[in-house]
């Protein structure tokens, strides 16, 4: 009885893993990431299960002056992790060659973003933006279709913790 239960376990392991490797190979779940500039574009390319997904993200240094405590009163988005700081002032996506509407509320905010990486769930393409450090280390999640940009859930990443959700409807047609 027991060795029917173990030859049992060994073949719907070796079932999982086959099916596992097959999605390895259609490019299924598959996590593609690159490094975010301080300044100029970077750009990320990837064919996910098929569809080619190209973005670009571009940034601009800030000079926020000498490392050391931040002042009081800010008077820009940075998160004084880096000197200069970096602010992320254009995102473009594009799904197999189509270019999406991005508001600009998704990528005012970010910056000194490190890296991007794109990762594919449940019928969305998950852009996800990492940065600062420290007590200002965040990430966005960015969840889009073929058509359209659809939410964006901001994480404070050393409370671990949702902070912000958006929900972007599709645009209004007007006659």
């Amino acid at each position: 009885m027991k060795i029917q239960r173990l030859v049992a376990c060994i073949f719907v392991l070796l079932l999982v893993s086959a099916a596992w490797s097959q999605n390895q190979k259609k490019g299924t779940q598959r996590a593609v990431q690159a490094t975010v500039r301080s300044s100029g574009d970077s750009t990320l390319d990837a064919k996910i299960s098929g569809t080619v997904v190209r973005i670009v993200i571009s940034a601009y240094e800030i000079d926020i002056g000498e490392q050391g405590e931040p002042p009081e009163i800010r008077k820009n988005n940075c998160t004084y992790s880096s000197y200069p700081c970096s602010q992320v002032s254009s995102l473009r996506i594009w799904v197999n060659g189509a270019n999406l509407f991005v508001p600009r509320s998704v990528f005012a905010e970010c910056t000194d973003v490190g890296n991007m990486r794109l990762t594919t769930v449940a019928g969305f393409y998950i852009l996800t933006l990492t940065g600062g450090d420290a007590s200002e280390a965040y990430s966005v999640k960015i969840y889009f279709t073929a058509h359209q940009v659809k939410k964006r859930v901001v994480y404070d990443l050393e409370a671990n913790s949702m902070c912000e959700y958006t929900t972007y409807l599709p645009p209004t047609v007007l006659e």
